[in-house]
């Protein structure tokens, strides 16, 4: 408890929150005291960069596979990009092969209807289901999941009890 507490006096800052809210009992805690302390400072969004070598791989990920739809596009100007929308989040694609060297991003999606997620996804786009997850699996801390993966990407999505 006097290690949280001290993790709370060193790090008073919303990019802490993630890393140490997860710690189980101490979560409301850490939470509670986080809000209380913080106010000033609210995110309303992370947006992630994803960079392809051929940026429709990603929409064949995240329009065709997942549902999200195109909010900006300049897919046909000379550095392809695009901001994809779906239920309040953003996801910002790319095409730039030095990056997507470089960068292999995941993504947990967390849902409350994971098993209808998990038959569309099945059912119309059955070749991203990730091998080493890809049925809808109740893991030991009580999360239902299934996992999906392109070649760039994997993406994981969770029903949290």
């Amino acid at each position: 408890m006097l290690f949280l507490q001290g993790l709370l006096a060193i790090f008073r800052t919303p990019l802490v929150l993630p890393v140490i809210s997860g710690i189980g009992r101490y979560r409301q805690l850490i939470s509670t005291t986080f809000i209380k302390e913080n106010t000033i400072m609210n995110f309303e969004q992370l947006v992630p960069n994803v960079y392809y070598h051929n940026i429709n791989d990603g929409l064949k990920m995240f329009a065709d596979c997942l549902g999200f739809v195109i909010g900006h596009n300049e897919i046909e100007s000379d550095q392809p990009f695009c901001v994809l929308n779906k239920d309040g989040l953003s996801i910002y694609l790319f095409e730039h092969a030095k990056l997507a060297k470089e960068h292999n991003p995941e993504f947990r999606f967390v849902t409350k209807n994971i098993e209808e997620v998990y038959e569309k996804v099945s059912g119309s786009n059955p070749e991203f289901l990730h091998p080493n997850l890809k049925e809808v699996t109740l893991r030991p801390w009580g999360a239902k999941e299934f996992a999906l993966r392109d070649d760039k990407i994997c993406c994981e999505t969770t029903f949290l009890r």
